[in-house]
């Protein structure tokens, strides 16, 4: 037994009621204060690409569900209409967060491409349209919640802290706040 003696016992029961406490504790403080709207965590990526899911799961989801509190409001994740991987990729994440996240809400949406397509691929452009989909994408985001305030992430953020309402609201007022944190290497 890992735990032989009493002693050794009753500490490590003590460090355990301690982080329950602690978790409690920060579950209590992450509850929307009364008066303050819902949050959307929104996200534009493309479902068929494998890097993409790669990094919606690794990286924004896995580090969401230890700091984003699922009480601050839905995830809402838009993925191309004309995809039939998109469509298949978006229900399959609808049932894994269903099964395993039962206490978070997911909406998962499809946006058709621009009837003008020159806004994706154009002379000059140094990005590919992929890239100036999801740009485009992101003029529209108010399209898929009612949420006053959205949340709007790449599929590669990773949160490193807990969301708090502390550190989104000041009072009754909103915080914008966000880094880019890249790393380049010579």
């Amino acid at each position: 037994m890992l735990y032989e003696n009493h002693e050794t016992n009753r500490l490590f029961e003590s460090a355990a009621n301690e982080s329950r406490n602690r978790n409690n504790a920060y579950v209590e403080n992450s509850r929307p204060t009364p008066g303050i709207p819902s949050i959307t965590l929104f996200v534009r990526m493309a479902g068929k690409l494998k890097e993409h899911r790669t990094r919606f799961y690794c990286d924004l989801f896995r580090t969401a569900v230890l700091f984003w509190p699922a009480s601050f409001g839905k995830t809402v994740v838009v993925l191309d209409e004309e995809s039939v991987e998109d469509h298949a990729y978006g229900n399959n994440l609808t049932s894994q967060i269903k099964q395993h996240f039962p206490d978070r809400k997911l909406e998962v949406a499809f946006e058709s491409l621009p009837k003008d397509a020159s806004v994706l691929k154009f002379k000059g452009a140094q990005k590919s349209p992929g890239y100036n989909r999801q740009l485009w994408s992101s003029f529209f985001i108010d399209l898929y919640t009612d949420d006053h305030i959205i949340a709007w992430m790449d599929n590669d953020v990773a949160f490193v802290a807990p969301v708090t309402n502390a550190t989104i609201f000041k009072g009754s007022k909103i915080r914008i706040l966000g880094s880019e944190c890249s790393i380049f290497f010579a």
